[in-house]
């Protein structure tokens, strides 16, 4: 850029332009040092005076000073060749060094918005791995309260079968221990019914089968004769008997019974009265019953 203090700014005017020059000296004529368009147009001023007029003759030189009052004023001075071919190559310096200016802003202001890419390019990457840094945390996260949630379930369920397998195992034994008592209890009124029954036989003679079979302590969990079949008595002797479990406690039991339910001596528990077929055939089945179980835990005897 051309100073405002420079001391001395010769042009050479060419013939087809220097209307054009004269035109800008008489404007910045008008203006004052300081101002920022005297600056501007210097340069044009300058590079347009370096052409020549089409005769070849040179053209008039002139010079620009500041005046006392601050204006510029322009005044002609006859150099020669020598001051012309000087003041041309000052102005092909100046113009190199501002052409040269031009390109080191142009190269400044590349590399600063290169520089501002870079820097935006580098924010948006760090902003997408910060996000992506985010957005694992919050997949792990999940993830964590996922598998958290999981095992809470499954402990929950875990418990829960814990929970139900206790009460139906406490089920399961209530229920044994309410069938084991109801068992015992069939035995005790089995026992104490049939020595009630003996004791009155005698007395009160039944008149009819349908007497005797409501008055006769059969060997069922019930003791009705209406649930007389080979299971039920079965079931009646291992289960209500209390020493079942002992071979020779259950062999004894069990030939005592034998005798008791012989069908010979069972028939007499009907006395006038004649047994039906349904009679005979539970009476032989009883007796079936009691053999068998009473070979059972014979055979149970010898293998201990």
């Amino acid at each position: 850029m051309i100073s405002k203090s420079s001391t001395l700014l010769e042009i050479e005017i060419g013939q087809y332009c220097q209307h054009e020059v004269y035109g800008l000296l008489d404007y910045i004529s008008s203006l004052t040092p300081n101002s920022a368009e005297v600056e501007k147009l210097l340069p044009e001023i300058a590079f347009k005076s370096l052409f020549r007029s089409s005769d070849g003759e040179r053209s008039t030189p002139f010079e620009a000073r500041p005046s006392k009052a601050g204006y510029y004023q322009w005044h002609y001075f006859n150099y020669g060749y020598g001051a012309h071919q000087e003041n041309y190559e000052r102005n092909q310096q100046w113009r190199k060094f501002e052409e040269d200016a031009r390109e080191q802003i142009r190269r400044d202001e590349d590399n600063v918005r290169r520089e501002k890419r870079r820097k935006n390019r580098r924010q948006r990457e760090d902003e997408s791995q910060r996000e992506a840094r985010e957005n694992e945390q919050e997949r792990r996260e999940r993830a964590r309260i996922a598998e958290e949630e999981r095992k809470q379930e499954v402990r929950r369920e875990r418990e829960r079968k814990a929970r139900e397998r206790e009460a139906q195992e406490q089920k399961a034994k209530d229920q044994a221990m309410s069938e084991r008592r109801e068992w015992q209890q069939a035995w005790h009124s089995y026992v104490t019914e049939w020595e009630a029954f003996k004791a009155l036989e005698e007395s009160e003679k039944p008149s009819t089968v349908e007497k005797v079979q409501q008055r006769v302590p059969w060997p069922t969990k019930s003791g009705q004769f209406r649930d007389l079949k080979k299971s039920n008595v079965v079931d009646f002797y291992r289960k209500a008997f209390p020493d079942a479990d002992t071979p020779d406690k259950m062999s004894k039991m069990m030939r005592t019974e034998s005798l008791k339910w012989h069908p010979d001596k069972a028939r007499r528990l009907y006395h006038d009265c004649k047994p039906g077929v349904i009679d005979e055939e539970a009476l032989k089945m009883i007796c079936l019953v009691v053999l068998e179980l009473k070979e059972q835990a014979d055979a149970a005897k010898t293998r201990l």
